[in-house]
């Protein structure tokens, strides 16, 4: 399928998206009556409290997937290709509700929904990512102690709240289209006759 310049740079974004799209319904059971705000896309330092249940979604790292560094480009016809590089994205994701058992809850349920759906595909794909028709997994990216610490220690003024990572990859950001070169529509054979000497 041909692919969207347009929609491409929007990839990290549409990543985003499609983890809205799959978390939303968990959080929603626990407050039907609110509609907006169930999952926030910011830093810890910058959420406000409240007492209506959310998910907190941080984008804290994007690394290169350096296994995948030398594949080759994909063609998107016959006569273009394009290169990309593949990311990792890390999230911590983090409940906020007014009691700890309801945080307790909430986490246990963004987790099933994650375990149920590692494989993102298809009609949840969001944007972009939907044209490229790539497979997203999310895999848990167990922190230790030390470093739960170490990230939090990020947030000043914002002390520690039970948190959880998760990865996701195989992310293609991909770059503008490149021509191959033009297929072989005609060959041209020669020969010689080699003569004896004698």
């Amino acid at each position: 399928m041909p692919l969207d310049d347009a929609s491409l740079p929007n990839v990290i974004a549409d990543v985003g998206a499609t983890l809205r799209q799959l978390l939303q319904d968990q959080i929603a059971a626990l407050n039907p009556e609110q509609s907006e705000g169930r999952v926030i896309f910011t830093s810890p330092a910058e959420v406000e409290e409240t007492t209506a249940p959310r998910l907190g979604v941080f984008l804290y790292q994007v690394l290169e997937a350096t296994q995948m560094r030398n594949y080759p480009p994909e063609s998107t016809s016959l006569t273009e290709a394009r290169r990309y590089q593949t990311v990792e994205l890390y999230y911590l994701l983090t409940p906020y509700t007014k009691e700890i058992e309801d945080s307790h809850l909430l986490l246990g349920r963004v987790m099933r929904a994650f375990f149920e759906h590692s494989i993102l595909q298809g009609s949840i794909l969001q944007g972009g990512l939907a044209d490229i028709g790539q497979e997203l997994r999310i895999l848990l990216h167990p922190l230790s102690m030390e470093e739960l610490n170490r990230l939090w220690g990020l947030f000043p003024n914002k002390p520690y709240r039970l948190s959880v990572a998760y990865q996701v990859t195989p992310v293609k950001v991909f770059a503008g289209p490149t021509r191959l070169a033009d297929r072989v529509l005609t060959r041209e054979l020669t020969h010689a006759q080699l003569t004896e000497r004698r």
